[in-house]
């Protein structure tokens, strides 16, 4: 008989948490091939999408907030209230990043994706230059 390994339930209710819109505060993701990792906040609805990183005054170390949708579209990203030099990264469905850019602060301008995104990942600026991460990689939830 199957039994799943406590790693995959772990993902499993952690991607049914997220994608149902319940509360989640905090989430570790790694990307594949790499030993990078993040701890994000979790923005999985609209809400929590609206607040965003806004008036926040300083991100930890390899922390940051993944916003979520329940569909796949184009999405725009903002820095309204935002005093953090940011950038977002635009991730496909299967969590592969499309496109990353450069968020400046306090800017009302919207970013938008070109490529339908599912998901989008705001972290410091210069994170994913800093650490080897970039068009491609892949997310995976821990």
């Amino acid at each position: 008989m199957y039994r799943p390994s406590k790693n995959f339930v772990r993902r499993f209710l952690s991607l049914l948490i997220i994608f149902l819109g319940l509360s989640l505060e905090a989430l570790e993701i790694s990307f594949a091939g790499t030993e990078k990792f993040l701890t994000v906040s979790i923005a999985n609805n609209d809400q929590l999408r609206r607040k965003g990183l806004m008036h926040t005054d300083d991100l930890k170390q390899n922390t940051g907030m993944l916003f979520l949708w329940q569909t796949s579209g184009q999405r725009c990203m903002w820095m309204k209230d935002t005093s953090l030099s940011l950038s977002v990264a635009y991730l496909s469905e299967e969590g592969t990043i499309q496109e990353i850019y450069a968020m400046e602060p306090y800017s009302e301008e919207s970013v938008c994706s070109i490529s339908p995104a599912r998901m989008a990942l705001e972290v410091k600026e210069g994170w994913f230059a800093e650490n080897g991460i970039g068009v491609g990689n892949t997310i995976i939830f821990k």
